[in-house]
């Protein structure tokens, strides 16, 4: 097994114990995205999603500043690849690098957007994070 794929499951179940923030008696909203990555993605891919987390030099093959999704891809936020790597929505085998599916950690109903041109399914979390990043391109 590759070391990428056991420390994203180790890091799954790491994450189980703190997961996001429970919506309940006091919450009014559900959490940001910024609150959610924080939360979910920061001890691989750093609280500044430059792939510099506590946890990276552990993964084969590194981890990719998030920032750049855009300029990676002729300048244009590749949402729906954001979508399946977080939530492991339809994702297809070798597209991308492996980590630990988060869209069942994450929860929330299932909601269908359009996304580069496709109807995808995915979770209102998920999407939240995915809006975050988006935010976040070009960030040095």
């Amino acid at each position: 097994m590759r070391i990428g794929l056991a420390i994203g499951a180790a890091a799954l179940a790491a994450l189980g114990a703190c997961g996001p923030g429970k919506q309940g008696a006091g919450f009014s909203h559900a959490p940001s995205g910024a609150a959610l990555f924080a939360q979910n993605c920061t001890q691989c891919h750093g609280a500044k999603a430059d792939g510099k987390g506590t946890m990276a030099a552990l993964i084969e093959g590194g981890v990719p500043d998030l920032r750049g999704l855009a300029a990676r891809n002729a300048g244009v936020f590749p949402m729906g690849y954001v979508l399946e790597q977080v939530g492991h929505v339809s994702r297809s085998k070798g597209h991308g690098m492996p980590m630990a599916d988060f869209g069942p950690l994450l929860g929330g109903a299932p909601i269908s957007i359009e996304a580069d041109g496709a109807l995808v399914e995915t979770t209102t979390p998920v999407l939240a994070i995915a809006r975050y990043l988006a935010g976040l391109q070009g960030g040095r």
